[in-house]
């Protein structure tokens, strides 16, 4: 019996750790620059419109179960006078491989990405829509 505890709290330890590994690599301010979307077998890469400018920027926070750290996102174009500041929360599980994001802790609607890539430069959020793959395209620029 203890054995198989002393299994579960490991386990549970590592996981941990990913989350925090993923959390701590993605934080910082991530430049939007399109979505690839495969549709029956066919790529379509769109680009953010000219002028136009996104960025997420992952507050660095410690995880632990259940926890949620704080991401802004700003939108802003040459036609617009000031940017639409949006405040949102955000948090990393499965072993590090998805990233939810939600307006805040009482909102039951979330939105969760495969984290399909991310190293210290590049990040690829994918989700499914419609029965397509959407990959969000980032590179990072600070």
């Amino acid at each position: 019996m203890k054995n198989i505890l002393f299994i579960l709290l490991l386990l549970t330890i590592v996981s941990c750790n990913k989350n925090q590994k993923v959390q701590k690599t993605i934080s910082g301010k991530w430049q939007f620059q399109g979505t690839t979307t495969l549709i029956n077998g066919i790529e379509e890469y769109t680009s953010i419109s000219y002028g136009h400018s996104v960025t997420y920027e992952f507050q660095k926070c410690n995880l632990k179960h259940n926890d949620y750290c704080s991401l802004i996102i700003t939108s802003d174009s040459d036609t617009m006078s000031l940017p639409l500041i949006y405040s949102k929360i955000y948090t990393i599980y499965g072993d590090g491989t998805i990233a939810e994001i939600k307006n805040n802790l009482t909102d039951s609607t979330e939105h969760s990405y495969l984290i399909t890539d991310l190293d210290d430069h590049k990040l690829i959020f994918t989700h499914y829509e419609n029965g397509s793959r959407v990959d969000l395209d980032f590179y990072k620029i600070e």
